[in-house]
């Protein structure tokens, strides 16, 4: 093990709600120059991937900070640090219980789209953000490690869900592994300095959608949102076909929040679909009850080819994963800096868990880097 730990250099932690606020902190860094500009490494402890992109970003405005934390949300402020020129490697280090994205090795790119001068990638189908690499210029290489941890003993999903319909990549599979000093090479960590990157709800996570709906109604949700993973050669159909779905299923629950009854508004050429957001209406209450068609929508969006997963685990277990983390960190060098979302105030990391989970972390960081930490409370 490398002499890291007498560094007398205070090691900074930066502590956020939500986990878009992290990127002002890095670009402080980046600053200052406890961070470099480019070729960076993000080791993401998470029970979501974070990827997606914000729709109507334009990719210019990536450059201008106060349009960026406008537009970045907890779900898709990694890829945009990627298009900046930041962030060259993304590590994903998953709970088993998490299936949006199989275990393996991606390499993808981020780029501007030529006709709309939006940001897109050549990776997710079903979040209609695909777009074909010879449509993209500014292309930016990203190379995307998924690793559950700690490891299931079989290189499969862990309850055997679909992860995401992937488009044009490089994917390699990686294989079972037994034990931690297996794993740090499959990390494929760079000599240069990483950021370390913890979400509390890794440790224990809800589906916060699960506590808005029945599961009569969630599940009709999630029917009527359902994506099919298309076949290669029809990938830029599906995407079409999915876009325009999503957008008439907008208009849709907007209309109803404003007050017009189900056959007075927009109706969908596919009746099973069509079906369905009648019946859903009737398990919500009928056209006379208070229904937040928003929240409606939004809970449809997380719904394609996997859910969001949801394990709210036993504080015990969460020892036991945080000693695992320990384990692992204490096999590598140490990082540039940490940041930690709690994830609370949206439910994901259960509001009656996360101050026990970060003090946690916390107490765990402290010893793995002998108290030489300087926590920074932003939230």
């Amino acid at each position: 093990m490398e002499n890291r730990r007498v560094n007398k250099k205070k090691l900074n932690v930066y502590i956020v709600e939500d986990h878009n606020e992290v990127v002002a902190h890095i670009y402080r860094c980046i600053g200052s120059k406890l961070l470099p500009l480019s070729d960076l490494t993000l080791v993401h402890f998470d029970s979501h991937p974070d990827l997606l992109i914000p729709t109507d970003l334009q990719a210019d405005d990536v450059f201008c900070l106060d349009k960026l934390y406008e537009a970045i949300s907890i779900e898709n402020w990694i890829l945009p640090m990627v298009y900046a020129g930041h962030i060259k490697h993304i590590v994903w280090i998953k709970p088993i219980w998490s299936t949006q994205i199989s275990d393996g090795v991606y390499k993808f790119n981020v780029g501007k789209e030529k006709q709309s001068g939006h940001m897109r990638e050549n990776y997710f189908v079903s979040e209609c953000l695909y777009i074909p690499s010879d449509d993209l210029i500014n292309l930016k290489h990203v190379t995307l490690n998924v690793i559950t941890f700690p490891r299931p003993r079989t290189n499969t999903d862990s309850d055997g869900q679909r992860s995401k319909a992937i488009g044009q990549h490089t994917k390699r599979d990686v294989q079972p592994l037994n034990d931690l000093s297996d794993l740090v090479p499959n990390l494929n960590l760079s000599d240069g300095p990483y950021i370390l990157d913890i979400d509390l709800d890794f440790f224990s996570t809800q589906n916060p959608f699960k506590e808005d709906f029945s599961e009569v109604q969630y599940n009709l949700i999630k029917e009527l949102y359902h994506f099919e993973e298309p076949q290669p050669q029809n990938i830029v159909q599906a995407i079409k076909d999915r876009t325009d779905l999503i957008n008439q299923l907008e208009i849709i629950f907007k209309n109803l929040s404003q007050g017009k009854e189900i056959h007075k508004v927009t109706t969908l050429s596919d009746k099973a679909r069509q079906l369905l957001i009648e019946q859903l209406l009737v398990e919500l209450g009928g056209p006379t009850a208070d229904i937040d068609y928003q929240l409606v929508h939004r809970c449809g969006l997380t719904c394609d080819v996997t859910d969001l997963p949801h394990h709210v685990t036993s504080n015990s277990d969460i020892g036991h994963m945080i000693t695992e983390m320990k384990h692992l960190l204490d096999l590598m060098r140490q990082p540039a800096i940490i940041t930690i979302s709690r994830s609370s105030n949206d439910d994901y990391c259960p509001k009656n868990q996360v101050d026990f989970i970060q003090e946690s972390v916390l107490k765990t960081l402290a010893s793995l880097y002998c108290q030489n930490i300087n926590a920074v409370h932003d939230y």
